[in-house]
């Protein structure tokens, strides 16, 4: 398959995206209230749900935009890379599953591991995704060896804590969830689109 536009690639993308936040949304509903009437009680599952989507919503944005300038430094979409792809948006599928788990189980270790988890896999396929993209000589420009150390120790942080927040869920999933909280920051900041060219690759 020869190389091409990654007009498509990127339009197909946004529509997933699009359709996860949307799945998402949809987990919100208002629970009837019998009783207890003016009590913010009744109300609890779904500010709690509320706050899941917030923290998920702010994740896939981030990997959105994160996504969105990648395939702007990349020149030609080839068959790998597209299967690359397709890899990271079946990890992003699984978002709403794991949103849908911490929201109606905040307490179970299961759920806020598997959160957890599951955006590891995001990470680590995204990287995936820019590695193949570097090895195959698609990007415009190459980043400098100091650029490239920067991404890559930024990366593995972020998939360790992942790793670790799932991990000791087991011992207090509000340890688990404060790591979940504080991760967004590693990503706040889009990656600049700004390449020094260099010879050497890491």
């Amino acid at each position: 398959m020869a190389a091409a536009s990654t007009q498509r690639l990127e339009a197909f993308s946004d529509g997933v995206v699009a359709i996860l936040i949307t799945v998402m949304v949809f987990d919100l509903k208002l629970p009837e209230v019998t009783q207890l009437a003016g009590s913010f009680i009744p109300f609890a599952p779904l500010l709690i749900k509320l706050g899941v989507y917030a923290l998920s919503f702010l994740m896939l944005g981030i990997m959105w935009v994160n996504h969105h300038q990648l395939l702007h430094q990349i020149k030609a979409a080839n068959h790998g890379l597209l299967w690359y792809n397709l890899h990271l948006l079946f990890w992003m599928s699984l978002v709403p599953l794991a949103a849908h788990l911490v929201g109606n189980y905040p307490q179970a270790w299961a759920a806020a591991g598997s959160y957890g988890l599951i955006f590891a896999a995001c990470a680590q396929s995204f990287s995936l995704l820019r590695r193949y993209a570097r090895k195959h000589q698609l990007l415009h420009e190459r980043l400098s060896t100091e650029a490239l150390h920067r991404r890559l120790q930024k990366n593995r942080l972020a998939i360790g804590l992942y790793l670790l927040a799932a991990a000791v869920g087991g011992w207090s999933v509000y340890v688990s969830y404060t790591l979940y909280l504080l991760l967004p920051t590693l990503y706040l900041i889009p990656e600049s689109t700004t390449h020094q060219t260099t010879t050497h690759e890491i």
